[in-house]
């Protein structure tokens, strides 16, 4: 029967109760991708890069010669919080990217993931995979797996996405 608007289904079929009405003809059974995706909410895919300041740009420039050079820099950016050092990171990344290469950007802590995941979004869109412990398994999943085909080539979390298969990696942000 069909349901009324706003009425929800009473039941859930079994696989094998499913079937029995497959072979009836009374259903048909197909399977389909779902992929969850965890979605930060409010995004500008249109974000705008803001020019460096000197100190900001000399930080950069370090690591975009290791990233280039495909050495190791260990490096600390030092600022107060509104300084300007995750637009560092951005630029930053954005270099990885434009070899070619994927990168992982940590968080602290899951309650501040949100912002970075947002900020990271804004400037690279589809490419920013989400990776923590809070999301379903479904979700982190999905999100794994995109990071594994390469199709997300930026990897924002906690602790446990320094695990995530990035391919080609060029640089982890702690």
């Amino acid at each position: 029967r069909r349901l009324a608007a706003g009425e929800a289904p009473v039941s859930v079929l079994t696989r094998s109760a499913a079937t029995a009405l497959a072979k009836q003809g009374l259903v048909e059974i197909y399977e389909r991708h779902l992929e969850r995706r965890p979605e930060p909410a409010d995004l500008n895919l249109a974000a705008e890069k803001h020019v460096l300041t000197p100190a900001q740009q000399a930080a950069l420039d370090r690591t975009t010669r290791a990233l280039e050079e495909q050495r190791y820099w260990g490096g600390l950016l030092h600022g107060v919080t509104g300084s300007g050092k995750t637009e560092v990171y951005l630029h930053a990344v954005e270099a990885a990217l434009r070899q070619g290469r994927s990168a992982i950007v940590l968080t602290p802590e899951i309650s501040l993931t949100p912002q970075v995941v947002e900020r990271f979004t804004r400037r690279f869109g589809e490419l920013v995979a989400l990776l923590h412990s809070s999301l379903s398994l479904g979700e982190r999943y999905d999100e794994w797996e995109r990071v594994r085909r390469g199709e997300a080539r930026v990897v924002v979390g906690a602790r446990s996405a320094l695990f995530a298969p990035a391919r080609d990696l060029g640089i982890i942000i702690v």
